[in-house]
Parts: C-alpha cells; sequence; structure tokens
C-alpha cells in the first residue's frame, strides 16, 4: 500500500510527539524542610546538577550529610567560579588592568576614580576575604551568573557575571558585580537554614 505524503508527514509528527514525551528531566534539590517560592536556584551546565537554595527561614536547619556538603562545595572546581576568586583578589589590590576583569566593568558600574586612582564611595579592601557561593545560573548575556557573599561581610549578597573568553570555558572574565536586594531578613533565614553546612570548613573559597 502506497501511503501519501500527507499520511507520512502525519506519522513523522506523531513518532516525534511520542518521543519527546518520553523523555523527563528530574534536577536534584538540595533538601527542604518548607517548599517556598522565595528561592536562588543554582543551575550548573558542567556539574549538571541543581541545588535549591531556601531563604525562607525553616522549622530547622537542614541536616549535614557528606553527600549534601560535596554538592554545596563541587562549584568551587569550576572555572568560572576560580576566575570570579581571581578578579575579586585583583579588585583588593586595586589592579584595575585585571585580565578577569572585563574591560567596559567599570564603565557598566559607573565607578568613578579619584587623583589617586582609587574608586569614588567603594570599599574594595575586604574583597580578599573568602567568598560562600551561593547560586549559579545561566546568564542572557552569555556564561554564568553567580550569587555569593563575603566571610568579612556577610550581612550583603552580590551577583556577579562571569563571561567566558574561550569555547571550553577555561578563561572568564566579570563583567557585571552587583548587591543582591535581599532582606537582612532573607540573609539571617538563609544562615540559619543551612547553619550545618556554613559552619565547615571547605565551605568557602
Amino acid at each position: 500500500m502506497k501511503l501519501s505524503r500527507t499520511t507520512i508527514i502525519a506519522l513523522i509528527a506523531c513518532l516525534f510527539i511520542i518521543a519527546c514525551s518520553k523523555q523527563e528531566n528530574k534536577p536534584a534539590t538540595m533538601p527542604s524542610k518548607a517548599d517556598s517560592t522565595k528561592t536562588e536556584s543554582i543551575k550548573k551546565d558542567s556539574v549538571k546538577k541543581e541545588v535549591i537554595v531556601n531563604i525562607e527561614r525553616m522549622e530547622k536547619p537542614v541536616p549535614f550529610t557528606q553527600k549534601n556538603f560535596k554538592g554545596f562545595t563541587a562549584v568551587y572546581k569550576e572555572k568560572f567560579v576560580l576566575n570570579l576568586r581571581k578578579a575579586l583578589n585583583d579588585l583588593s589590590k586595586s589592579n584595575w588592568k585585571s585580565k578577569f576583569i572585563g574591560e567596559g566593568f567599570f564603565d557598566v558600574a559607573k565607578i568613578k576614580f579619584d587623583a589617586a586612582n582609587k574608586p569614588i564611595g567603594i570599599d574594595y579592601s575586604f574583597y580578599n576575604s573568602k567568598i560562600i557561593v551561593l547560586s549559579v545560573s545561566g546568564h542572557i548575556g552569555g556564561g554564568h551568573e553567580i550569587t555569593f557573599m563575603f566571610e568579612g561581610k556577610k550581612d550583603i549578597a552580590y551577583s556577579a557575571w562571569m563571561y567566558p573568553l574561550d569555547d571550553n570555558e577555561a578563561k572568564n572574565e566579570m563583567r557585571t558585580l552587583e548587591t543582591k536586594d535581599w532582606s537582612k531578613e532573607d540573609i539571617e533565614n538563609l544562615y540559619f537554614n543551612y547553619s550545618e553546612y556554613l559552619k565547615r570548613p571547605g565551605i568557602s573559597l
């Protein structure tokens, strides 16, 4: 029996729909005792893992497990996080020509300098403090957006855009650095929820 061209196209379309419906995507998540719409999502293509960081206060802190601890600290092996660390170190040393900082970074941030070539109204001295990475996600402009806090300044959360300069993302530059609009209560909740993890060595870089 010879099928018409229209029938063949219809059959192909049906097979495609069936194949797509069988695909599932079930990302791993950090354990949470409270569902919340107020979360920060960590999505790392290279690690292929999603971790949910809850900034709504839970009844009890998330219990410690070695498996979850490895999930938290795995991000510190990523090149874009290591390059962020180097960019922040250079900022703390007033190295404005760092290869880890984008050429237009200071223009985008609208940062002005005084006669001594220091940024006006910005204190970079604590930028060499260790960082605690809270979330990583894809950036709309390419690369990654990293949310983190400094151990030396735990009352503010920051967001940095790290852009890859090569195909394998071995080299990255920081193009923007902004403060998150988290409240003091949000940050207190974060430290309460993950107190069993944040107090342990190796949780920062």
